[in-house]
């Protein structure tokens, strides 16, 4: 037994051994795993060359009550040298001078060099410009992503020369180097500035047709689109649609410059420098662009300035806008309002049609906003409207005023509006020039310049839904000018007119009305009315109807001037009268001036030939000329009367040789002689007259009938200097009669000075009362007494045929 035990004695010693072996080992490994947890949770060792480190670090610039910018950082780490902090976490929020800001700055580490007051923070850096607290404020936020930032404590200002990226609500993109002023919140761009905006550079607006040669493009001025940010302040591309409204198709605009400038107290952007914008086939260059934004940091207002100038090099043809200064104004929602330009302005187009041109000190366009198309465009400071055609026959058409306005209405096109209206806001002019053959003249086709002016204190233009001019009306002293190749201008001028245009711009008619006035080279006139017609090429005056010249003055109901041709129509109780007596150069009768009347009149201004028809009378002195017609012509002194002729001279004073019997006394005082025939012709040059076709003369001592008579005049030698009937000659067919005597013969020939006939020619033959004749070869019979003188071949003897009472 004692064997026994002694085995489990000695089994039992071993297991109890075993388990405390194992007990000292747990509580060794347990001492082992509480060492290492504890070493975890231990400290680590401080660095030799580290003074300090602590959690938490923030420091503040104050002036008097106000915190101008605090720094924070989640942690630092103060090194024994060089005055070094480590900032981990740092966030710098910049409130202002009053408040009003609430500008961060962010970035993962920086240090700080707490001697000097610099803080250097050389990876990514994020600066947030906010227009203040709240969700609302980090949607609208600038944001800015650079790295290599350095802040200056005391001065507030940051900066970088690297590489940086930047957003905002109207835009976004890139620059290198930038700098931060805390204290008035400019943030500036120092170089190679590259951004993209959602604002449309350029449109068109539509041209005046019948001012401008081309057709009128669509008109889109400027856009901006509005893209709202979420509340983490990132960017969504995407356009949000005006109710009621198409659909805007604006693209993105590229602008370049050499820096940019954002002050956060005026809310302003600035981009400096050799400024480039490009949108399609859009540009603009200038040396500044400076965009002006509301609280919300969206743009309300774009100045280009420093000599702007806008292309355009779209299928309508190139167009160009430069000026002192460009600026548009935006609405909240960001779409245009109005666009300005101001100093200098100069607009051309160019297309195959030919080149249009504007100038003008100031313009100015209002915009129909939600559709993007103008509604009034007002120009002043002197404005030039030019518009060249590519071919000489469609000319140049110019309209100059101190300053208009266009009125546009709304197209059935979306996106586009029509020209409606232009008034002129102050005394204006428009011209028109081309090369063409005139119509209604005798230019026998051949293409000549064509001139036409028109003046007037007030005009308004109206134009039709092609953009076509349509009519011009112009009140208080208007004047309108028209000329034809070297020809003389034509000129009226009244107090209100009306032009009428053809659907190709060129004018067809004008009516002028009020104290009309004429004026054709020496030529005037006046009437109540005046009609300009471009078809027949006429100048018509109606009422009251005055013309005069130097030498004539002629009234009637209505005057026609036909330019290229020199015609000149009147019609209406047409009365003419020498201004002064002899000035006519055609009939010399009397020193009185001579008078002409008829129903009608067609005259030849520049070779000073007229015809009169209608019931014609000419009368000068004691000499009268009627017919159906009456035709002067100035060069050869010629005038004619045809038709129903109908005359009156005054004849010579005359006294027989030898005296009056006893109981008669010689021709004294004025006696007329009376012609009829069916023609008459004067020449003024020679102060001779003839009488044709079953031609008569007669007086109170005798009568005479012919085919013929020729009539002589002659001065009387008195004061009056009056032409007077000195001789006359009958042929063919001759009849004469003095008292109760008759005379036949080929030949008849009367001298006034001694009131005798001569006949001759044929059988010439004198029958008295008691049936006695008397022939001869040639007989002659005076007025003073009976004695009739016969030439025969047997002699010549004197008869008297007067009976004496036995």
């Amino acid at each position: 037994m004692r064997n026994s035990e002694a085995r489990r004695y000695a089994r039992w010693s071993a297991g109890a051994a075993i388990l405390l072996a194992v007990f000292v080992a747990g509580e060794y490994l347990r001492g082992v795993w509480v060492a290492k947890q504890a070493a975890k949770k231990a400290p680590p060792a401080v660095p030799a060359a580290v003074e300090q480190r602590s959690n938490e670090f923030s420091f503040s610039k104050v002036e008097g009550q106000r915190t101008i910018y605090t720094v924070r950082a989640s942690h630092t780490t103060e090194f024994k040298e060089g005055s070094r902090n480590l900032l981990e976490d740092v966030s710098i929020t910049v409130y202002g001078k009053k408040g009003e800001r609430n500008d961060t700055l962010r970035t993962r580490a920086c240090d700080f060099i707490s001697s000097t007051g610099k803080i250097g923070c050389a990876g990514e850096v994020r600066i947030n410009l906010q227009a203040g607290g709240g969700a609302a404020a980090s949607a609208n936020a600038v944001q800015v992503e650079t790295s290599g930032v350095s802040f200056d404590r005391d001065t507030g200002l940051a900066r970088t020369d690297k590489q940086v990226t930047f957003r905002w609500p109207a835009g976004e993109g890139h620059a290198v180097g930038v700098q931060y002023n805390s204290n008035d919140g400019t943030l500036h761009l120092d170089h190679n500035v590259e951004m993209t905006l959602t604002i449309q550079l350029l449109g068109h607006t539509p041209a005046p047709g019948g001012l401008q040669v081309t057709d009128a493009p669509k008109p889109a001025l400027l856009r901006r689109r509005v893209e709202p940010a979420p509340a983490s302040g990132g960017l969504q591309q995407e356009t949000v649609p005006t109710p009621g409204a198409a659909e805007p198709q604006e693209k993105a605009v590229h602008v370049t410059g050499d820096n940019m400038l954002f002050r956060r107290d005026s809310h302003t952007v600035q981009i400096l420098g050799a400024v480039h914008a490009l949108q399609t086939t859009h540009e603009l260059t200038a040396e500044s662009l400076l965009l002006e934004l509301d609280e919300s940091f969206h743009a309300r207002r774009l100045v280009a300035s420093g000599h702007p100038q806008m292309r355009d090099s779209g299928v309508q043809g190139p167009i160009a806008l430069d000026a002192d200064e460009i600026s548009a104004a935006l609405t909240p929602e960001g779409l245009v309002e109005s666009v300005v330009a101001n100093g200098n302005v100069h607009g051309s187009r160019n297309s195959s049609a030919g080149e249009d041109a504007m100038g003008a000190g100031r313009v100015q366009v209002k915009l129909a906003t939600r559709q993007n198309v103008p509604r009034l465009l007002t120009a002043g400071g002197g404005v030039t409207i030019t518009s060249r055609s590519a071919t000489p026959a469609g000319g140049t058409r110019r309209v100059e005023s101190e300053a208009l306005e266009m009125h546009f209405s709304e197209s059935s096109r979306p996106g586009q509006a029509l020209l409606e209206s232009v008034n002129t806001l102050a005394p204006a002019r428009i011209e028109w020039q081309n090369v063409a053959a005139p119509s209604g003249s005798a230019a026998n086709g051949k293409p000549v310049k064509q001139t036409m002016r028109m003046r007037g204190q007030q005009m308004n233009l109206q134009f039709d839904g092609q953009n076509q001019l349509q009519q011009l009306a112009s009140s208080g002293g208007v004047e309108v000018t028209r000329q034809l190749g070297d020809g003389p201008e034509q000129a009226t001028a009244s107090r209100e007119l009306t032009a009428k245009f053809s659907n190709t711009g060129e004018w067809s008619t004008v009516d002028q009305t009020g104290d009309v006035r004429f004026l054709e080279g020496p030529r005037t006139g006046q009437g109540d009315r005046a009609h300009l017609d471009r078809g027949t090429n006429t100048a018509t005056l109606t009422g009251s109807v005055i013309l005069s010249d130097p030498t004539i003055r002629t009234t009637a109901q209505t005057a026609t001037f036909t330019q290229g041709s020199n015609e000149l129509r009147a019609d209406g109780n047409v009365l003419s009268t020498e201004l002064r007596a002899g000035t006519g150069s055609v009939t010399n009768f009397a020193e009185a001036p001579a008078h002409v009347s008829a129903a009608h009149l067609v005259a030849d201004v520049a070779r000073g030939h007229a015809v009169y028809s209608g019931g014609s009378r000419l009368w000068q002195g004691d000499s009268v000329i009627e017919g159906d017609t009456v035709e002067l012509d100035n060069p050869s002194h010629i005038l004619v009367a045809r038709g129903h002729v109908r005359g009156v001279f005054p004849q010579a004073a005359w006294t027989p040789k030898g005296g009056p019997l006893p109981g008669r006394s010689a021709h004294s005082g004025t006696e007329l002689w009376h012609l009829r025939g069916g023609l008459l012709t004067y020449w003024g040059s020679d102060s001779r007259a003839r009488l044709e076709q079953d031609a008569s003369a007669e007086s109170a001592e005798g009568s005479i009938d012919a085919n013929q008579i020729d009539l002589y005049f002659s001065t009387s030698g008195s004061a009056s200097s009056a032409q007077q009937v000195s001789r006359a000659v009958a042929t063919g067919d001759v009849s004469v009669r003095q008292e109760d005597r008759r005379g036949t013969s080929n030949r008849a020939e009367y001298t006034a000075s001694e009131g005798k006939f001569v006949l001759s020619g044929g059988k010439p033959t004198v029958y008295d009362s008691t049936g006695d004749t008397t022939t001869g070869r040639q007989l002659t019979f005076f007025f003073a007494d009976d004695r009739i003188v016969v030439d025969s071949e047997e002699g010549s003897r004197t008869l008297s045929l007067h009976r004496v009472e036995k």
